[in-house]
């Protein structure tokens, strides 16, 4: 006997990632009602546009439309269509007919096919997909430049392949996902003009079927649906559908990048950022101590599905011929996911980042581990003046072994190796170096950043 079996266990759906963390308004913008809702409203709006040039009574089109938008969604009854026939929109003309007077119902989906009235309603589920994922990225950015304005003046380690590189500031770490965040604003946009545009072409592409306005009818209805007009069919160039699916890769890619980010700062020998405190957060099913950075996992897990996502999507983007066989249906799986992951790390990472603490001391301390190597280069290039690069990073690499060997600090082998340079440093005010002494651009870049990101709130979308 399965738990399934079992009297009053039940299981309503399969538990996945979305269970607990999926984002809502993106699951509705996608769910099974809004993707209906869209195919009627394509109906009703391209009824409407055909009336208004004469190619269907006027007070049909006013009657087909009024219907396309009260119309009560049997979804069942369409899926069941669906399965006969192998694609939803005959069940769904055939749902908004029976609803209509016979005369009016013999013009409903004049002229059009069903790829047309799905990618047009794909278009517009894009428009409100990206809307959604703009919104949740500015989010993410304003939680960013706030810490950037708390904390960016803190000293931290910068690393590289995992290890103590040179020192650094909060907020130049920061500056690089807020100025990413930027960026993909800009793709976000970019894959709105590219997907979201009218498909009105009719079964092979030709539009034969709307005779000789099909180009004004198609640009009416583009215009009607607020949706990019579109003159050559797309049936089979699925471009923009690609780049869609790209640009929430790349969004998604940066969510979880951030989380790897503070899993890896919350480390316990680490310890210099944590997720948000409450009673049994991230808690143990049997280690009392723990905490574990709860969201950012399932960001990380959410990310990865999205970026994992898209091969299957290039995939499909290569039918043949006119229309396609099979590869199209990768996309009514693929896009929808693709969107909801990615809205889904944002979330999660915006709502991280809000709440994230941010410890300074730590940070501070963490500087002086390994002997306070995380100056070598400082000095290298200090003693450089003298000697020369090459011969410095020689000699600064023997003094970093021998810290390491004998447990001491930088500083004392400098003084200890090379007395004349920690001589002219002291002259300077400037010996023991601090990693105060070798920040470079990192708060000019903080500040920058968080300017550039400032004016784009300025200038709108």
């Amino acid at each position: 006997m399965s738990v399934g079996d079992v009297p009053g266990f039940v299981l309503a759906r399969p538990f996945s990632l979305d269970t607990v963390f999926a984002d809502a308004v993106m699951a509705d913008v996608f769910s099974e009602t809004a993707t209906v809702r869209a195919w009627f409203e394509v109906e009703g709006a391209l009824a409407q546009c055909q009336g208004e040039l004469g190619l269907i009574p006027a007070e049909v089109a006013s009657r087909i439309e009024r219907a396309a938008q009260t119309i009560s969604v049997d979804g069942d009854a369409i899926w069941r269509g669906m399965r006969n026939v192998g694609y939803p929109i005959l069940p769904t003309v055939q749902a908004l007919c029976e609803i209509l007077d016979p005369v009016d119902a013999a013009w409903v989906h004049f002229g059009a096919t069903t790829q047309d009235i799905m990618d047009t309603g794909l278009a517009l589920q894009i428009r409100a997909a990206i809307a959604r994922n703009v919104s949740l990225l500015e989010e993410l950015g304003d939680a960013v430049e706030v810490l950037i304005d708390r904390y960016g003046d803190a000293v931290m380690a910068a690393r590289t392949h995992a290890l103590h590189a040179v020192p650094t500031t909060f907020g130049a770490k920061l500056a690089v996902y807020l100025t990413e965040a930027q960026e993909l604003l800009t793709v976000l946009r970019a894959a709105e003009q590219a997907a979201c545009a009218v498909s009105l072409f009719g079964a092979g592409g030709t539009a034969a079927g709307f005779g000789a306005p099909a180009s004004e009818l198609r640009d009416a209805l583009a215009d009607r649906l607020g949706l990019r007009r579109r003159h050559v069919s797309w049936h089979s160039s699925r471009v923009g559908i690609v780049q869609f699916g790209f640009a929430c890769a790349l969004v998604a890619q940066l969510a979880g990048r951030m989380a790897t980010e503070v899993i890896n700062l919350s480390r316990t020998e680490i310890g210099e950022l944590s997720e948000a405190k409450g009673h049994f957060r991230g808690a143990s099913s049997t280690m009392p101590q723990k905490a574990n950075p709860i969201s950012c996992e399932a960001a990380v897990g959410a990310s990865t599905v999205a970026g994992s996502l898209l091969p299957a999507l290039h995939a499909s983007a290569q039918p043949s011929h006119e229309r396609a066989a099979g590869e199209w249906h990768v996309e009514w799986f693929v896009v929808p996911a693709l969107a909801l992951q990615t809205a889904t790390s944002l979330a999660l990472m915006a709502t991280v980042m809000k709440d994230l603490i941010v410890d300074c001391d730590r940070m501070r301390v963490n500087l002086e581990h390994d002997g306070g190597l995380i100056l070598t280069e400082a000095y290298m290039f200090a003693y450089a003046q003298d000697v020369g690069r090459e011969e410095a990073h020689r000699q600064l690499y023997a003094m970093a072994l021998r810290t390491r060997e004998h447990g001491t600090t930088l500083s004392e082998e400098v003084r200890a190796s090379l007395p004349a340079l920690a001589k002219r440093l002291e002259q300077e005010g400037r010996f023991p170096l601090k990693p105060e002494d070798y920040l470079g651009e990192a708060r000019i870049v903080a500040a920058l950043a968080v300017d550039k990101w400032r004016q784009r709130e300025s200038a709108g979308p």
